[in-house]
């Protein structure tokens, strides 16, 4: 550029003339320019964190550790824990579907490096025909998770129903192979067993539960019997009571009551099971016994064995002033005062 003092001519890039040492004025960089270099910096960046993201999508183990570090942290509001229940649920199928056909204690160790070990455990169980439950224990809530294996293909499904598991038989029935998981229930409520039936497809499975699992209520345990089909269940006749809204809760801790357990039989034939159970004995049992009958006569009718003749007319007069049902009554023990 020339020089308006001396006219000497300079280098474009030059700052003072190199003459008479007279500093130019700086041209200012055309917006256009500015806009320009702008615009790549932001096309560089964006493609630097799509390139991230996309990596954090394909990888599911890393996906499933981003998840689980938001469920360690916890949720705010109810809304915000659905979601990350279906996050995570999203996360551990996409796992499993990349890296299940590992055997069971390898997977443990991969999916565990990526779950905080303070707020999840996992637990894998190999079955016949190729098949994995995998079970996600997260604070009071445990998801269990059904792995097909074919090879070097996996695929994954949720058990619909299933908590905390126990145990599983594969049986071949004649209507198809069905799986049978044993567990119980989690979190303060009570261990409350549980009997789940899945009809196994190629790569899918149906809860069949409530057409293959009678009603059976209480708190206590489900094994497997020496056969592995069928399942022996100890309950609590008072949880039976409790679940029946005739007996009260116990109130507190360390108290007791003069309880009984009572064994059922769940015996498997023709796609379902049916029921072979003990009959009570304690005196408690002749309390359930009253409610029972007490409830309906002819629900109750098992029952009246437990009674005297003098009891099931006393019952049976106060129904016919009350009808066929009486409703609403809680029975309670009552402490003795003096000799009354």
């Amino acid at each position: 550029m020339r020089c308006p003092e001396c006219d000497i001519r300079n280098s474009v890039a030059a700052r003072n003339c190199k003459e008479c040492g007279y500093k130019f004025k700086q041209k200012p960089l055309p917006v256009a320019l500015i806009a320009g270099a702008a615009g790549v910096v932001v096309v560089v960046i964006l493609g630097i964190w799509l390139i991230a993201q996309a990596f954090t999508q394909s990888d599911p183990q890393v996906a499933l550790q981003t998840v689980a570090k938001r469920v360690a942290r916890g949720p705010k509001t109810p809304e915000e824990a659905a979601a990350m229940r279906a996050d995570l649920d999203k996360s551990i199928k996409d796992f499993l579907r990349r890296f299940g056909t590992k055997a069971p204690d390898a997977l443990i160790a991969q999916m565990q490096t990526a779950l905080p070990s303070s707020a999840f455990e996992v637990h894998v169980f190999e079955l016949p025909r190729g098949l994995k439950i995998v079970e996600v224990d997260t604070v009071l809530l445990a998801s269990e998770y059904l792995v097909f294996t074919t090879g070097t293909q996996a695929k994954a499904v949720s058990l619909p129903g299933a908590e905390v598991f126990d145990g599983a038989r594969v049986i071949n029935d004649k209507t198809g192979p069905v799986l049978v998981v044993v567990g119980h229930t989690s979190g303060p409520s009570g261990r409350r067993p549980q009997v789940k039936v899945y009809s196994l497809m190629p790569d899918d499975i149906h809860d069949q539960s409530e057409k293959s699992v009678p009603p059976y209520k209480g708190e206590g345990t489900a094994a497997f019997s020496a056969n592995d089909k069928d399942i022996i269940m100890d309950v609590s006749l008072h949880s039976m009571g409790v679940a029946d809204n005739v007996f009260l809760p116990l109130p507190r801790e360390g108290s007791s009551i003069d309880d009984e357990v009572i064994r059922s039989l769940f015996v498997w034939d023709k796609g379902r099971f049916t029921v072979r159970q003990d009959k009570p004995k304690s005196q408690l049992a002749a309390l359930y016994a009253v409610t029972q009958y007490l409830k309906s006569a002819e629900q109750g009718a098992s029952f009246k064995e437990y009674l005297s003749p003098s009891a099931v007319k006393q019952i049976d007069d106060a129904r016919t002033k009350i009808g066929p049902s009486i409703p609403g009554f809680t029975i309670v023990a009552l402490k003795s005062s003096g000799s009354g």
